[in-house]
């Protein structure tokens, strides 16, 4: 429910404000008043006075152009605890201001704000922007990627209509990464032991489910879910594959990855290599594609 206005108790000729019963030099200083004291919830825009602190922000969110990181940011609190967004009499005045103020952090095209640097980054490589430029190498699919990793989750996921799955992706990898670019030093012997451990199959997996009248247990890991069809979930899922992608040749940061759709997310993120190995990088990741076809 919108926060209703009240009367403001002022005389602006004599610079007081009735309610609190103070005087003041000038009618600036009347105005500081209304805006920082406890007592008055001011808003500076529509000069509407909302009793409390707390109803001044539910207003200015619900009815002004609000700054969404000002205000889920950190600027300093006012003198009082409560933190006042930064507001705009215009969307104008709002798409300024994040123009301006927040530029790492808007997409000025979309008109739209985000909660870190990062997210906008991911945002800007979207198919929002890019475009799906990446076809799928299988001649029997049709569809079409943003990315190299969202192609390479449609192959690992096993959607794909070619039948492609996580582990001929790994086995692909394993062939084609001599040099260990993407791939850590013994990835051949660990790739050797697939998704589903001593067992065979997802089938056989499932044979061997524990259920003790209440949770059903993975009998690879422990892991316990209510339902058989989380289990299941789980069980396909690349969690109990060894970690044998990493980032930690040519001056990468030695990070490791279940998946090679999980390093080339990193790879693509830009966060850590340098623009040569970056490339050496996806020069790999891309043979690796072609060979798992």
């Amino acid at each position: 429910m919108p926060s209703i206005p009240q009367k403001l108790e002022y005389n602006r000729d004599l610079y007081e404000c009735t309610k609190c019963q103070k005087h003041f030099a000038s009618w600036k200083g009347l105005l500081e008043h209304l805006g920082q004291s406890p007592h008055h919830g001011y808003c500076r825009i529509c000069s509407n006075d909302f009793g409390t602190r707390e109803q001044l922000v539910e207003h200015i969110r619900s009815v002004h152009h609000c700054c969404t990181i000002c205000y889920t940011g950190k600027p300093s609190p006012s003198p009082f605890g409560t933190r006042i967004p930064r507001a705009f009499a215009s969307p104008f005045g709002l798409h300024r201001h994040y123009c301006q103020a927040h530029s790492l952090q808007y997409c000025v095209p979309c008109k739209r704000a985000f909660t870190s640097a990062d997210n906008l980054a991911s945002h800007l490589r979207s198919a929002t922007h890019q475009g799906r430029q990446v076809n799928c190498p299988s001649s029997a699919c049709e569809k079409r990627f943003v990315s190299v990793a969202a192609l390479l989750i449609h192959l690992e996921s096993g959607t794909c209509v070619s039948g492609i799955s996580l582990e001929d992706v790994v086995r692909a990898a394993v062939h084609v990464d001599h040099e260990h670019v993407v791939t850590v030093a013994d990835a051949n012997k660990n790739a050797c032991k697939g998704r589903y451990g001593i067992y065979g199959s997802l089938q056989e997996v499932e044979s061997k489910t524990k259920w003790n009248g209440r949770r059903y247990g993975c009998p690879l890991c422990g892991k316990s879910t209510t339902s058989l069809l989380s289990m299941r979930a789980h069980m396909r899922s690349p969690v109990h594959i060894e970690k044998i992608f990493c980032c930690s040749a040519h001056g990468g940061c030695d990070l490791t990855f279940r998946t090679l759709s999980a390093l080339c997310q990193h790879v693509e993120s830009q966060k850590c290599i340098d623009m040569a190995c970056r490339s050496k990088a996806k020069g790999v990741i891309e043979d690796i594609v072609k060979q798992v076809v």
